[in-house]
């Protein structure tokens, strides 16, 4: 019995939702459970699974159109169950708006080139065989460049350096592992690139409380539309990551991210030689202290960073509301060593947003209440105590972006010019005009448009250098 995939709702007040990728196409069999399509709303993208086990017999819904809640976008069938046009009808009519009833046509894919039949006796060199049976390559699976389509030594060559062909999707869910945490991330792949080359590797660096499935995965879907492998992940303790929840240390979540460096750099797509970061607020301090400590980080971006926590935090308080809440910080350190308890306060109690970020977040929390955390009190001392300043200056030669909106209140821009008065070149230091703390997060946002700018362009000067094409194939 066919089953119908429908448009998820997320959040209190989504009413519609667009389809960014099918990961399955028409005719590919799928298990339940298993990612099928990835789906965003205006600030969560995520990935839907199959209802059931089948065959996605129809995709009525392409990648790019947007529908409300509920609608129907795939048909899930037993294998050799047949959907005709009339049943295809029905279901529209019933489920979807007069718009979308219409829509019948699947998403064009193309057709793959068949391989030779294995086991066919092809021409080829005595160089060329002689190699091929070292490595064990069978010489009718590619065709020969040579006279008469003969296969050359250089044709077994490329293939010993061509990156091993991945079966990812352009959107998947992955697992790697920090200090026994299974952490959970999604990786977006381009949905095309060259066969003969490794793609440059990011890993998103999220800020304070974030998790992967808001606010930055549109960032990580248009750099890998141009061509990069992209890993965004939650931190231990946060999202659908394992590990202690009400806990936020800054050097955990920077032993997270160096874990996902390896993690991405082991991958048979990436050229381990150019991993980068891309950080953004708590995230962008990450990826500055990430880069000072690790030298397989070969370039780092940082958007909103603070350069120092003690001065971060003091900053956004009155004299005597620092005074008071280094009271609370210590009386919880003693009543954590001396009992084992501990206090926990809000997450913005700890990090005290300005009125348009409080307004932003609160918009975000009545649609995603879920998100919304508490932390212990030893997360601030561990902030205060944190300070991305001491470790920019190792970063150098390797270069380094930090992006910060001129009208941040909640970040001040003196953080990002003290991290760059003792960064070493190549450095860069960008200033977006009228940009607030969380305006870089809306997508279509001319803002959000200029930070893209800024990080594509300096991330193909510095991660897609094709003069280092060479050095891609040495750790693989």
């Amino acid at each position: 019995m066919a089953t119908n995939v429908l448009m998820p709702k997320w959040g209190m007040s989504m009413q519609k939702g667009s389809v960014a990728c099918w990961l399955k196409k028409e005719g590919d069999a799928v298990e339940q459970g298993e990612e099928i399509v990835e789906v965003e709303s205006d600030k969560a993208i995520n990935l839907v699974e199959a209802p059931a086990s089948g065959v996605l017999a129809r995709i009525l819904v392409p990648e790019g159109e947007t529908v409300p809640i509920t609608t129907v976008i795939g048909i899930i069938a037993a294998p050799g169950e047949e959907i005709n046009e009339s049943m295809i009808a029905e279901v529209q009519q019933s489920e979807a708006p007069p718009a979308e009833q219409s829509r019948t046509e699947s998403v064009p894919s193309a057709k793959p080139s068949l391989p030779r039949a294995a086991g066919r006796r092809v021409a080829a060199s005595p160089a060329a065989k002689r190699l091929a049976r070292e490595h064990h390559i069978e010489l009718s699976e590619f065709e020969g460049t040579g006279p008469d389509g003969m296969i050359v030594l250089e044709d077994v060559q490329a293939a010993l350096k061509a990156p091993p062909r991945s079966n990812a999707s352009p959107r998947s869910k992955v697992t790697f592992f920090s200090q026994g945490h299974k952490l959970d991330g999604i990786l977006y792949l381009p949905k095309e690139s060259p066969a003969d080359r490794f793609l440059p590797g990011i890993v998103f660096c999220l800020g304070f409380t974030y998790v992967k499935d808001l606010l930055v995965p549109e960032m990580a879907r248009q750099l890998s539309e141009q061509g990069y492998a992209c890993l965004v992940f939650d931190y231990r303790g946060f999202g659908a990551s394992e590990g202690p929840r009400g806990r936020l240390l800054p050097t955990e979540q920077v032993t997270d991210i160096r874990s996902a460096v390896t993690f991405l750099a082991e991958r048979p797509e990436v050229d381990a030689n150019r991993v980068g970061l891309v950080g953004i607020s708590l995230g962008g301090s990450h990826a500055v202290y990430t880069a000072g400590l690790d030298p397989h980080v070969q370039a780092a971006a940082a958007i909103a960073p603070m350069g120092d926590g003690r001065r971060w935090l003091r900053g956004s308080r009155r004299y005597g509301e620092w005074v008071e809440f280094l009271d609370k910080i210590e009386a919880d350190r003693k009543a954590r060593v001396l009992g084992g308890e501990q206090t926990k306060v809000d997450a913005w109690d700890i990090v005290i947003p300005d009125e348009a970020s409080r307004s932003f977040l609160e918009s975000l929390y009545r649609e995603y209440p879920e998100i919304k955390c508490d932390l212990s009190l030893e997360t601030a001392q561990a902030l205060i105590d944190y300070s991305p300043q001491s470790m920019v200056g190792r970063i150098a030669p390797r270069p380094l972006l930090i992006i910060h909106g001129q009208a941040d209140l909640m970040v001040p821009l003196d953080e990002s010019r003290s991290l760059f008065a003792e960064a070493g070149e190549p450095r860069e230091l960008e200033i977006v005009s009228g940009m607030g703390h969380f305006d870089w997060a809306v997508p279509n946002d001319k803002r959000f448009d200029r930070v893209m700018q800024i990080l594509s362009r300096w991330l193909g000067e510095h991660l897609r250098d094709e003069t280092g094409a060479d050095k891609q194939f040495q750790n693989h």
